[in-house]
């Protein structure tokens, strides 16, 4: 934006250093300078106004701030109009209505009679054309010169050609509007667009541009001068929608102080009549209740640890007071200031420290190594695990999924969830996206139906967040499903779910049948094809065969296996880092034993004996048959194991093995078994 050299310089005490002296001061303080031309008796400082200065700064009397602050001098401010504030003087002949105060929090004005519109003086000419503003007649040009003092939009009506009413609200839809341009073009407007309407139509586009029909002419002797307050997110989306911005959207798009409008209006008012000739009759403000002031501590060993240099606190204090912050509490270790309401930026502790050491010179700052301390880096064990455990599906050939997190009321209704086991969204986007997924299922077998179309085995699995009983988890589903009957699908799934926990680091992890329900949200299994996946007692998973009704309902022709393993517990139980042990350089020795059992029983119970009396010897136990029928009797069958021994300090002899063997024998006698021979 464009700046005044000579209009900056009434509103600075004592004498202004010379133009590019003052870029520069400009510059290393404040905002970045990117011009000072010479134009007639004045200078042009073009200034870069960071968006979150705009609020005060997209003015000359904001800039102005900044040079008293940087050169410890006093603000002058301008000369206003004495207009009493009685709120029961307000006006009887024009009625405001603002429809919804989101929109518009605050909307202030003044009627002004007597006014005599004509051509500008040349000091206001000269000053509006140096910041690149035509003149067009004396209202109108007071109205851009106090916006561009003070940073407040204003608009001039004809209030003889408005009608008894104001009303801000949002436009219909297809109503139009002819603007105050050269075109003077209609402009179709909708319900995303603020206008301000008399009782019939809309007469201008709310903090964008007036209207044409309620423009100031040469005709003119009664006005209405609005100053309001806009939502910022409105004007900046119609101004973007309409590809109309000017100065007022301009400064509205990045918020204003609510209390400003009382301040500009007193100023309009004292030049209309100077220049003008107006009289204010009465003045409009309708409002919400204006914020309170923001109150912000400050702590002085903060501001020391963070600026890394030692600032007193009275200089400290000293620079807050000179950008307009009110002291409330101060004490040794601490302040408590009220900043000014025009400065929107000012909300934190930081903000202060900020505006001290800006001012305070950042040149000052000593330049200061950090420390650094060489050591190991912290290991992120999640990110390690699920990163490990993405590689060794990948490479036991599954294709990772990215599912969403939504499930929609069809999906409820296909996979049998429950009301009360399901997290419904407030505002879902439509039925589609109207749950949180209570399990990685449904969209991996989804995955598998539109894949069956290309391919005729799928080995997918997703790692993922779901959500039930009010909680989040972390969940691993692995599916491994061809599009044909295939009955060694449970073989191989559990197979690489065995490498994939011992990858891991996972010890003492088994299979057995899930006599319980499923701890998970997914209960869709062929009847008697579950195992629970556990480590000791605890079941951190489960394995099973996906119903056949369920794959009927999703169109799904063919043999899917699931698992979902709960992710946290993998988390919880692995061990990245491997512990590597010397291979044994003395041989092993092989023994088998075969033992006659209920039916009942289950291998892994027999394996758990032999593993408790085989003690740290017996290094391995392995099933490699199981025989019922014939020759033997009935309700019973016959499991044959191979057993491995082995010392890690010398060769067992073959009476050492006898004893081991022996008491292996005994274990299984008391288990009630018998030992063939």
């Amino acid at each position: 934006m464009k700046y005044s050299y000579n209009w900056l310089k009434d509103y600075v005490s004592g004498v202004m250093p010379e133009p590019r002296k003052l870029a520069d001061l400009l510059t290393s303080r404040s905002f970045e300078v990117d011009s000072v031309e010479k134009q007639g008796n004045d200078w042009v400082l073009d200034i870069k106004v960071l968006s979150n200065r705009a609020a005060d700064c997209l003015s000359h009397m904001g800039i102005a701030r900044e040079i008293a602050v940087i050169l410890q001098r006093q603000i002058k401010l301008p000369s206003l109009a004495a207009v009493p504030k009685d709120k029961n003087k307000k006006n009887k002949s024009l009625k405001v209505k603002i429809e919804n105060f989101k929109d518009c929090p605050r909307y202030s004005g003044f009627i002004i009679r007597g006014v005599k519109v004509g051509a500008s003086p040349r000091w206001l000419k000269s000053r509006l054309e140096a910041c690149g503003l035509q003149s067009i007649s004396n209202i109108v040009d007071i109205t851009n010169y106090v916006m561009l003092e003070t940073g407040q939009p204003l608009h001039a009506f004809d209030l003889d050609k408005l009608g008894a009413n104001i009303i801000v609200r949002r436009a219909r839809k297809e109503e139009f509007i002819k603007t105050l341009d050269k075109e003077k073009t209609n402009i179709i407007l909708d319900e995303n667009v603020l206008v301000i309407a008399d009782d019939k139509k809309p007469v201008a586009i709310a903090g964008i541009k007036g209207g044409l029909e309620t423009g100031i002419d040469e005709n003119t002797k009664n006005i209405i001068i609005e100053a309001a307050n806009f939502s910022p997110v409105i004007i900046r989306r119609a101004s973007q929608k309409l590809k109309i911005r000017t100065d007022a959207s301009w400064r509205f798009e990045n918020g204003l102080d609510l209390r400003l409008t009382d301040f500009s209006l007193a100023r309009v008012a004292r030049l209309i009549k100077e220049i003008a000739q107006g009289e204010v009759e009465s003045y409009i403000d309708v409002s919400v209740a204006l914020p309170k002031a923001k109150q912000i501590r400050l702590d002085f060993k903060y501001l020391e640890g963070l600026l890394g240099v030692k600032i007193s606190p009275l200089a400290g204090v000293k620079i807050l007071k000179s950008l307009g912050c009110r002291l409330l509490k101060s004490s040794q270790q601490s302040v408590l200031v009220e900043a000014p309401s025009r400065r929107l930026d000012l909300k934190t502790p930081e903000d202060l420290i900020e505006e001290i050491g800006r001012f305070w010179g950042c040149e000052k700052l000593p330049e200061t190594f950090p420390e650094v301390t060489l050591g190991a880096p912290q290991i992120n064990k999640s990110w390690t695990v699920e990163n490990k455990a993405k590689d060794i599906l990948v490479n036991l050939g599954f294709s990772e999924a990215y599912n969403h997190t939504f499930i929609g009321e069809n999906d409820k209704e296909i996979f049998s969830y429950r009301d009360d086991g399901l997290l419904e969204i407030a505002n879902p986007t439509s039925e589609l996206n109207k749950f949180l997924r209570p399990s990685l299922a449904p969209y991996l077998l989804k995955n598998v139906r539109e894949n069956f179309k290309n391919f005729n085995e799928i080995n997918v699995f997703e790692i993922g967040k779901v959500f039930t009983g009010q909680k989040e988890w972390l969940r691993l589903a692995v599916v491994m499903a061809a599009n044909k009957r295939a009955d060694n699908l449970f073989c191989q799934l559990k197979g690489r779910l065995e490498v994939l926990l011992n990858d891991l680091g996972i010890k003492n992890i088994s299979f057995n049948e899930l006599s319980v329900d499923s701890p998970f949200a997914f209960n869709n299994w062929q009847k008697n094809k579950t195992a629970a996946i556990l480590n000791g007692q605890n079941i951190i998973g489960v394995l099973g065969e996906v119903d056949s009704l369920l794959l009927e309902k999703l169109t799904i022709k063919g043999t899917v296996w699931l698992c979902e393993i709960n992710f946290q517990a993998i988390l919880e139980l692995s061990t990245p880092n491997k512990v590597f042990q010397p291979i044994s350089p003395y041989p092993a020795s092989l023994r088998d034993i075969a033992i006659l059992m209920p039916e009942a029983v289950k291998a892994a119970e027999a394996m758990e004996v032999i593993k408790l009396a085989g003690g740290k010897l017996l290094v391995e136990v392995e099933l490699f048959d199981i025989y019922s029928g014939p020759g033997l009797p009935q309700g019973k069958k016959n499991l044959a194991f191979h057993l491995v021994y082995q010392s890690g300090e010398k060769t067992l002899s073959a009476e050492e093995i006898n004893v081991i063997h022996q008491k292996i024998f005994e274990a299984v006698g008391k288990a009630g078994w018998e030992v063939r021979k």
